[in-house]
């Protein structure tokens, strides 16, 4: 009952009371792991990755199978600059859930942050295979293609098919 009034309360952004839900409940079963990601996941709510981080690493000691996650500590290590982190919680998360388009793409903008063009078309490249109509893996990709200067008719190609996916000012400007 407690985790379901943590979980209402978080939905509806009313933080202490969440917070206050859960840790009763945390209380009563100190080592659930769906508890500990609500509380990482309240935690990223509040801005606090740290709190965020060291609450997903302890799902992962108490049930190593819950794969997602990796991703989201994957988020909370993107957020506080911890790219190196961040990629290796991203591959871990993708070598179990290869097929998570939207992942890859969060990958190459990491590998893009950290300079690793290479990288990140590699990235890009796989959500395009995955899901061929996804505006941000083709303007993504677009870009980098552009920045380059290299396979500018391909680039061309990709922008003007994100651009005909989704006509937001980030894309458009591509």
């Amino acid at each position: 009952a407690h985790y379901n009034l943590g979980m209402i309360a978080s939905m509806k952004k009313w933080v202490k009371f969440a917070r206050d839900e859960y840790t009763t409940a945390l209380w009563r079963t100190p080592n659930n792991p769906l508890l500990r990601y609500a509380v990482g996941s309240l935690h990223s709510l509040n801005y606090n990755y740290q709190g965020a981080i060291k609450s997903f690493e302890s799902v992962l000691k108490s049930e190593p199978r819950f794969l997602y996650i990796h991703k989201v500590l994957g988020d909370a290590y993107q957020k506080q600059k911890n790219l190196d982190q961040a990629v290796e919680a991203y591959q871990q998360y993708l070598q179990h859930i290869p097929e998570d388009a939207s992942v890859r793409i969060v990958l190459g903008i990491v590998y893009e942050q950290q300079g690793k063009q290479d990288n990140a078309i590699a990235e890009y490249k796989q959500s395009i295979a995955i899901n061929p109509d996804n505006p941000l893996a083709c303007n993504q990709l677009a870009w980098i293609y552009a920045e380059q200067e290299t396979q500018l008719d391909e680039a061309l190609e990709l922008a003007q098919k994100a651009s005909s996916l989704s006509p937001s000012p980030g894309i458009i400007d591509t």
